[in-house]
C-alpha cells in the first residue's frame, strides 16, 4: 500500500558547500524520525555558501551506530549520532 505525502526535514542552516563538519542541534533525531515514516524526504532550510537554496530532495538511510547517510544530487550527507555533519560533494575533484 501507498504510503502518501513526503517529510521535510529542517537541516537547521547547513551549508551544503561546506566540506567541514558541521554541528547541526537535533538533525540526527529529525532525521532518525524522518527515515521512520518511510516517505519520501526534502531537506529544507540549507544553504551553499550563504545563499538559501530551494528544498533538496534526498534518500535517506539509516547506517546504525556509523549515523545517518543522505545522498541528493551530487552531495553524500553524513549525520552523526552527536550532530555532526559531513557534506561531501561526489563529484568534486
Amino acid at each position: 500500500m501507498a504510503n502518501p505525502g513526503y517529510i521535510m526535514v529542517d537541516c537547521g542552516g547547513l551549508d551544503l558547500n561546506d566540506s567541514a563538519e558541521q554541528e547541526i542541534t537535533g538533525l540526527y533525531n529529525r532525521a532518525k524520525e524522518a527515515i521512520a515514516t518511510g516517505k519520501p524526504c526534502y531537506a529544507i532550510n540549507c544553504v551553499m555558501s550563504d545563499m538559501p537554496c530551494t528544498p533538496v530532495s534526498v534518500v535517506a538511510w539509516d547506517q546504525g551506530t556509523d549515523g545517518i547517510i543522505a545522498t541528493g544530487h551530487v552531495l553524500r550527507i553524513t549525520i552523526a549520532a552527536d550532530d555532526g555533519v559531513t557534506v561531501t560533494n561526489l563529484v568534486a575533484g
